[in-house]
């Protein structure tokens, strides 16, 4: 089946028909019309299924094309876009890392920003800063000491890390464990008073805007996720 036939009939197909379609893809279409199908279809087997059937077929996105997927595949398809533009060479930014690095685990999000250095893309002191505990140390380090003079640099890093919060442990009081893997591996990567989001914006009794929030991030798995004291 060609794209074209694809992309005019989908959306009159069952979830079991679109997949069994999808496996018989000739060709893979832009970037942008398999988000809109993607989206549309809102069923995240299908988005990773023909994500993966339009690398399979050697087609590969640009950086830029990768967050229109964000809410429409799972994390490895995800993974699979931003590993198919790095081994095409694609144009990556500085920003656009720093936006990766908190979608996907340690060892892609450090590979991405080696990739990125290897290219010639500079980081300034607060988006090394952003990705803090999202890369490897080794590689924030190597990257600071590129972007001014070397020793100044370097002690930024140590700075930086030396201030960085120390991994929680059960039995420390707060025993924290990752939702995802179960790992106690888990490290604190920002913490203060963060505005209601949801429910918590209805504020309907009055006693104000802002609750302490915990953002959390497993070391084993590269899972994230936030926790309102």
């Amino acid at each position: 089946m060609t794209w074209e036939h694809f992309y005019e009939q989908y959306e009159g197909w069952s979830k079991d028909e679109l997949l069994c379609h999808v496996r018989n893809l000739a060709d893979a279409g832009p970037w942008d019309k398999v988000a809109d199908v993607a989206g549309t279809v809102d069923e995240k087997d299908v988005g990773d299924a023909l994500v993966r059937r339009c690398l399979a077929l050697g087609s590969a996105p640009d950086f830029g094309d990768v967050p229109e997927f964000y809410f429409e595949v799972g994390d490895e398809a995800l993974g699979e876009l931003l590993e198919a533009a790095m081994r095409a060479g694609r144009r990556v930014t500085a920003d656009e890392v720093v936006d990766f690095a908190g979608m996907v685990d340690l060892d892609l999000a450090t590979r991405l920003f080696r990739y990125a250095i290897g290219r010639g893309v500079r980081f300034s002191a607060q988006q090394r800063d952003d990705l803090d505990g999202l890369v490897e140390d080794d590689a924030l380090e190597a990257a600071a000491t590129r972007s001014g003079s070397g020793r100044r640099a370097a002690q930024e890093v140590q700075t930086r890390l030396a201030a960085r919060p120390a991994p929680i442990v059960r039995g420390d009081g707060r025993g924290v464990a990752c939702p995802k893997c179960g790992s106690t591996d888990v490290r604190v990567v920002a913490e203060g008073l963060m505005p209601f989001d949801g429910l918590r914006g209805l504020d309907v009794l009055g006693v104000g805007t802002e609750d302490w929030s915990r953002l959390y991030r497993c070391q084993r798995c590269g899972h994230s996720w936030e926790e309102w004291a």
